[in-house]
């Protein structure tokens, strides 16, 4: 990763999909944007990874309702490939 200004990663496929998984993709991203790279995912997560990041209160059950504070949307654009900043 260190030799790329951007990763894109596609997820839409998982066929599992627990809380390892989301952690170990935002840290990522973390460290890549502490780098001044990007980490993007390539389009929507599947129904599998979904489906966690609900469980978690990563994205919420309802739209309207988001239990995390997530002010810019940034954390929801991610998970739905739609990410488009640094």
């Amino acid at each position: 990763m260190a030799r790329h200004a951007a990763v894109a990663i596609d997820c839409a496929a998982a066929t599992e999909a627990d809380v390892c998984l989301v952690q170990l993709l935002l840290a990522a991203r973390r460290s890549a944007a502490q780098d001044g790279r990007r980490l993007v995912l390539t389009r929507p997560v599947g129904e599998v990874l979904h489906a966690t990041l609900r469980r978690g209160g990563f994205l919420p059950d309802d739209p309207g309702h988001h239990p995390l504070p997530d002010p810019s949307g940034s954390e929801a654009a991610f998970w739905h490939g739609e990410e488009t900043g640094p």
